[in-house]
């Protein structure tokens, strides 16, 4: 294929694939921060993203092949190439069918997986590979194009070996995809850029079909392949929407609050705000917890009186007050360091206490209980967050690194880091004393 010189002509198909890229991510933005119940619905594990993640993938194979069928030499290894990879990453958003068909984890990725599940991606820490595959993506875009810019001589050799090239007109999806997988602004926030990366290569792949026939191709022809993309994107989602099974809103709610926390932990205000605003115009999204969080963010973000009355309240009204736990939802070890850091911003210092005891209480006996059961990293875990929060930080120190240490996996150690990360942040803005 015989590159052009440069990117006149290709104003129109620019200005397409510019548009596309903009809606995209205005859409994934808007979710994120206005609507985050749905955007939680559609991002979830197995969700209608991760679906219409898998079938965009596959559909950028079957283009791949087609275009490898059409082309010769050097230049059809590489598409071959492509759909490979493209099956690969398909495979990986399903887990290579595990949860399609229910069959269990090797032992292997049953340990070191952070999801307990067969893929390869999972077995990183999160958010470590996002940031070198946006890095691969602008570089995938800029160099190749920039070599057949350099002289003659380097395009006569790159059209000689018919390599292909993104071109200027298709990276405003391939960029706007590095933009969001490097900037996580909520939990699972990777969907957004996840979702625009299966687009640009979708697009990309089309592009590449259209041009491997006949590479002088019209504009209008050439600006039609995002809008064919956008087009089976809107009609997927709203399949998959269609037939995917409708989540409980305590499903989402659990989601939600989690996303929240999490934030808040990592002292990621700007983000957490947004979140917590959201539940607490939304009550079916709440849980016992919500109140107490969202009273920790405003003490951090100095609004304390604001804070104290939210917070007076959740004491008021908590179940773990009225010796009510909620299974699954509201750990009553939880509920007891929740109560007395509560209580310590409320002005009730001298109430805090009993409660902070109360829970080291409650996790020595579950620790006494889990002794030699896969329970007792968790048990260790939530004793040594008890103890941090009576400020004991020496015994809480050794607690913590005997969880790590008996962890049987990397998904378990990840989330005992984070209970320690937020415990240690809840007891600075409570200030005990």
């Amino acid at each position: 294929m015989q590159l052009r010189s440069g990117i006149r002509g290709s104003t129109l198909p620019l200005g397409v694939n510019l548009a596309v890229a903009l809606l995209l991510s205005g859409v994934s933005q808007f979710l994120v921060t206005r609507r985050p119940g749905f955007y939680v619905y559609l991002a979830l594990e197995d969700g209608p993203i991760e679906c219409l993640s898998f079938l965009g993938w596959i559909l950028a194979a079957v283009l791949f092949l087609w275009t490898c069928k059409r082309s010769s030499g050097l230049r059809s290894i590489v598409y071959l190439g492509f759909a490979l990879i493209a099956v690969v990453l398909a495979m990986e958003e399903i887990s290579w069918g595990q949860r399609v068909f229910g069959w269990g984890s090797p032992a292997f990725f049953a340990l070191e997986n952070r999801q307990s599940e067969t893929n390869l991606h999972n077995l990183f820490p999160v958010g470590t590979i996002y940031r070198p595959a946006a890095i691969l993506l602008i570089v995938s875009c800029l160099i190749p194009w920039a070599v057949t810019r350099v002289s003659s001589r380097t395009r006569s050799c790159w059209n000689r070996w018919s390599l292909p090239v993104i071109e200027p007109r298709l990276w405003p999806l391939f960029f706007s995809s590095a933009y969001f997988l490097t900037r996580q602004f909520t939990a699972r926030g990777h969907e957004v850029g996840e979702l625009l990366l299966v687009a640009a290569v979708a697009v990309f792949a089309l592009d590449s079909w259209m041009t491997s026939e006949r590479p002088e191709q019209s504009d209008l022809r050439l600006a039609s392949a995002p809008l064919i993309v956008l087009a089976s994107l809107l009609v997927g989602i709203l399949a998959t929407v269609w037939i995917s099974p409708t989540l409980s809103d305590e499903r989402i709610a659990r989601r939600l609050n989690s996303m929240a926390n999490a934030r808040l932990g990592k002292a990621r205000l700007d983000k957490a705000e947004p979140l917590f605003e959201f539940l607490r115009r939304h009550p079916r999204y709440r849980l016992s917890s919500t109140g107490f969080y969202y009273g920790m963010l405003l003490q951090a973000k100095g609004q304390r009186e604001q804070a104290r009355a939210i917070l007076s309240d959740f004491i008021d009204q908590n179940p773990s007050n009225r010796q009510q736990v909620e299974s699954k939802i509201w750990d009553e070890s939880l509920g007891q360091r929740s109560l007395g850091f509560a209580r310590c911003v409320a002005g009730a210092s001298d109430l805090a206490r009993p409660h902070f005891e109360a829970a080291v209480e409650i996790d020595r006996a579950r620790l006494a209980a889990a002794i030699g059961t896969p329970e007792e990293a968790s048990a260790r875990s939530s004793l040594s967050a008890s103890l941090l929060a009576v400020g004991e930080s020496r015994a809480a120190g050794y607690q913590h690194r005997r969880a790590l240490e008996m962890s049987p996996s990397s998904s378990m150690r990840h989330r005992i880091r984070n209970q320690n990360k937020l415990t240690k942040k809840l007891a600075k803005l409570a200030a005990c004393g």
